[in-house]
């Protein structure tokens, strides 16, 4: 009944926001729009159009795979509001970032992603991806590049081929093309860090592969530890220390790093010991009630 005072844009904005909240992205476009287009220039008006560029907005996120080796995973897209996705891959020395990076070599600063994408990829594609006009997410599955060389990546990812020069978000994740796998695990007991490499496809183990290891100061930067080396059968082991190791791979000129810090010092270990559980049939009983068991009398306390 009043559609004809601007109070009513208000009103259409609050109305396409609880659609929006529940789901219901092209009703709620349609009445933000509505309202911006009733009143445009009018508290409410303003309200509907930053919803209606909120819904509009392109959004993209990638899942892939830390490690890149044969047979290759797939990368997977989340999105909406693009009508395609680009790719950039830039190769990185991870060990002279251990040095460098705040927290982990994986870690880049902002002023980091923009430097790096002012630089010519070592590898880019596009893929198509179907329309969302529902305004909704949607997954697609992409193939990962063949041939590349082993090494460490930082992966990028913008519906913005010019990535960063528009309006188009960015995404960037880390990758390792490696035919290498790790397996880590803290000692029995506690005091110690063992671990396994072998080759990802077929499982054998990788001999005398080399270890290097940097574990975190007093000021929680990763500083060098030393090296180690796998036996014939791939295993590796670290005496116990109060502190967490980040280890790195090499066999055959391949190189992989762990994702997480590993602890070689454990808090205590494990001690036998026994219980008895007794099962009854009942679930309540009163104070003072005694209970048998074969000829053997308990009783119940107060509270228990």
């Amino acid at each position: 009944k009043r559609g004809d005072h601007e109070l009513s844009a208000v009103a259409r904005f609050r109305f396409a926001e609880l659609l929006s909240n529940e789901g219901e992205k092209v009703e709620a476009h349609a009445a933000a729009k509505a309202g911006f287009d009733a009143f445009p220039k009018s508290h409410g008006g303003l309200l509907c159009f930053n919803l209606v560029k909120a819904i509009e907005a392109p959004a993209v996120e990638l899942f892939t795979e830390r490690v890149w080796a044969d047979p290759l995973p797939p990368v997977r897209v989340k999105y909406r509001n693009a009508a395609g996705v680009h790719f950039r891959l830039y190769a990185a020395d991870w060990v002279k970032r251990v040095g460098t990076a705040n927290w982990r070599p994986e870690n880049l600063t902002q002023i980091e992603q923009v430097a790096m994408l002012q630089k010519k990829p070592d590898h880019a594609w596009s893929a198509d991806l179907p329309a969302t006009p529902d305004y909704h997410d949607r997954t697609e599955d992409t193939p990962a590049p063949k041939d590349l060389k082993p090494g460490f990546y930082f992966l990028f990812a913008s519906p913005d081929p010019d990535f960063g020069k528009g309006t188009a978000p960015i995404f960037q994740t880390d990758v390792w093309v490696s035919d290498l796998a790790m397996v880590l695990n803290t000692k029995a007991g506690g005091h110690g860090v063992e671990g396994l490499v072998v080759k990802a496809k077929s499982g054998e183990p990788a001999a005398g592969a080399k270890l290097r290891m940097w574990t975190r100061d007093n000021q929680s930067r990763l500083v060098d530890a030393g090296e180690t080396d796998a036996d014939k059968g791939g295993k590796f082991s670290v005496a116990g220390a109060q502190r967490g190791y980040v280890f790195l791979a090499e066999h055959d000129g391949r190189r992989l790093a762990t994702a997480n810090e590993y602890y070689a010092h454990g808090f205590g270990g494990h001690h036998p010991h026994q219980q008895t559980v007794l099962f009854t049939d009942r679930a309540l009983y009163r104070p003072g009630q005694q209970v048998r068991f074969k000829g053997i009398a308990l009783k119940v306390n107060p509270g228990q």
